[in-house]
């Protein structure tokens, strides 16, 4: 028994074209409801033989169902570019058949990409009409099933970003053909004085230097994705990129600041940074204490660039208020000017840990060595990704840290804040009146 013929081309193109008039002649009519007050006799009686042909179509394409309803128990087919049942044949039937088979078949290493049809997606004019799903893909088990479609991946949940902003206070220097940096530490006492009489001894000023070495470290890390996505979502390609050149940011964010100098760490500025001290000035806040920290580098001969602290730890400064409930640092609270205190820019980050803070003369004085500025790589091959239908993206950077001169920078422990507890007792809280 021959296969009963399939839906024909033509017939969905005509259909469409039908389906474009009849929206295009709605149009039209609406504009000659709202202008004249009626639709003009033309204009109706073209869209009553499109309503008619339309159902002349619909009819036609339900008749084309039933007559494959008969032959539901064949095996799925594709669908010939004539439009008839094609002979079936297996998805390796197909796969073997193919040019791209045949061709890199007898070499040593073949790369075959072949396409296999047989999905089809619903046609817009066709759901709009109300047409059984049946007509077009006859092996769908009931009308309620729905259309076979190709998914789309959307939407990409990302992660909070912090900003980084270490790198941006450093000198950044390339580095070519080494991955160690040789550089002196400098103690300089100067002790010149004026010469009392002449022929007498002149003071001596000292200076030692010891001798450091900064080695270029690896940060790196990777990620699993799935092929498909890298294929059907782009976006999601370049959202991990980005995710993954982030990472390595975040870390060496964290690790100019703390960095132990331990195997595989660099050596950040925090512990090789002056111990805070006061220096005989009257201290009672954290804001006292910035002013402090900055005039303890101005006294070591260096000239403050910056000054670095946690999200809270900013926060505590901006929320001091006077005993009169003004905003030490100003307002309003919704002012939007960028972080600044004592004339230099607050650098805010959550690498610094929230009760800490550093001040320091950065330019000069500390410098980033960019071996390898960060790159992302994707292998399909690793591991077992082949079987697993897995690709390997993988950021890394090689750098190295040096800070020359410990002195230019101070750290300590940020003070609690005070005046908001001096403002309670001086204004204590009344207590509630039960009785009335």
């Amino acid at each position: 028994m021959a296969a009963p013929a399939m839906t024909d081309p033509d017939l969905i193109v005509e259909f469409r074209k039908l389906m474009e008039e009849r929206y295009a002649l709605e149009k039209k009519a609406t504009a000659e409801q709202i202008a004249k007050g009626e639709i003009h006799g033309e204009t109706k009686e073209r869209i009553e033989k499109l309503e008619a042909a339309i159902a002349d179509h619909v009819k036609k394409f339900e008749a084309l169902s039933n007559s494959f309803r008969e032959s539901r128990s064949r095996p799925p087919v594709a669908l010939g570019a004539s439009g008839e049942l094609a002979e079936f044949r297996s998805v390796g039937m197909q796969f073997t058949e193919h040019e791209s088979y045949k061709t890199n078949a007898a070499t040593a290493r073949p790369r075959v990409q072949v396409a296999i049809k047989g999905r089809l997606i619903q046609p817009l004019e066709l759901r709009s009409a109300g047409v059984n799903p049946t007509v077009i893909n006859p092996f769908i088990s009931s009308a309620g099933a729905g259309w076979v479609f190709l998914p789309k991946r959307v939407g990409v949940f990302t992660q909070p970003i912090f900003p980084l902003v270490m790198r941006d206070f450093l000198d950044v220097v390339p580095l070519d053909g080494t991955n160690a940096i040789d550089y002196m530490i400098e103690t300089f006492t100067n002790n010149a004085d004026y010469q009392v009489l002449e022929g007498d001894k002149k003071a001596q000023s000292d200076i030692t230097y010891v001798e450091k070495t900064a080695t270029v470290k690896t940060i790196a890390h990777y990620v699993k994705i799935s092929r498909q996505m890298l294929a059907d979502a782009p976006f999601v390609r370049t959202s991990i990129d980005t995710r993954l050149i982030y990472g390595i940011g975040f870390k060496e964010d964290k690790e100019i600041l703390y960095g132990t100098g331990a195997a595989g760490h660099l050596n950040g500025i925090m512990p090789q940074a002056t111990a805070y001290a006061a220096g005989g000035l009257t201290v009672t806040t954290a804001i006292d204490q910035m002013f402090a920290a900055i005039m303890q580098v101005t006294n070591s001969g260096y000239a403050p660039t910056a000054i670095v602290l946690h999200p809270s730890g900013w926060a505590q400064m901006q929320l001091q208020k006077s005993t009169q409930g003004v905003y030490i640092l100003g307002g309003p609270p919704a002012a939007d000017a960028a972080p600044r205190l004592w004339g230099l820019p607050v650098g805010v980050t959550v690498n610094m840990a929230p009760t800490d803070f550093l001040v320091g003369a950065f330019p000069g004085n500390a410098a980033l060595f960019d071996r390898e500025a960060a790159f992302v790589e994707i292998s399909f091959e690793n591991e077992d990704d082949f079987v697993k239908n897995l690709a390997t993206i993988r950021a890394e950077e090689r750098v190295a840290l040096a800070v020359f001169v410990p002195a230019a920078f101070v750290k300590g422990t940020l003070l609690p804040p005070t005046l908001l507890a001096a403002a309670e007792a001086e204004h204590p809280a009344q207590p509630h009146n039960k009785g009335k």
